[in-house]
């Protein structure tokens, strides 16, 4: 498991990194897993939703486990006009911004994952 959160992690910083920067469209899609393996699922959500959520970590030393499970909780959690923030637990939320705020022109993807101070961790501020 943790050599999929690294390598999820390698794939998500290289997108960013190295990614185009023409505006993408980001519209809010379940995916078919019809014959694919979690790990494949996984690498599919992870490539369509990028930057379209965030995870808050509000202690340094632990490291958030992305699963297909949270991705389905992510995927069914967001609303068509309001921001959400998920407790995942007592170190980790993860901020949806609404659907709205997605296909708007004005949006700018997030960052990933970013470690925060407690108090703004329950912030609903992006970045």
């Amino acid at each position: 498991m943790l050599n999929l959160l690294q390598l999820v992690c390698a794939i998500t910083i290289s997108c960013t990194c190295f990614g185009q920067t023409t505006k993408q469209s980001y519209v809010v899609m379940n995916t078919q897993s019809d014959g694919m393996s979690d790990q494949q699922r996984l690498k599919e959500l992870v490539s369509i939703h990028d930057g379209t959520y965030q995870i808050r970590v509000s202690d340094e030393d632990h490291s958030p486990l992305l699963t297909v499970e949270l991705f389905d909780l992510i995927l069914s959690s967001r609303e068509q006009d309001i921001d959400v923030i998920l407790d995942i637990n007592q170190h980790t939320k993860i901020f949806l911004p609404s659907a709205s705020l997605l296909e708007s022109n004005s949006f700018t993807p997030m960052e990933t994952l970013i470690y925060v101070s407690e108090s703004t961790n329950h912030s609903t501020i992006s970045e």
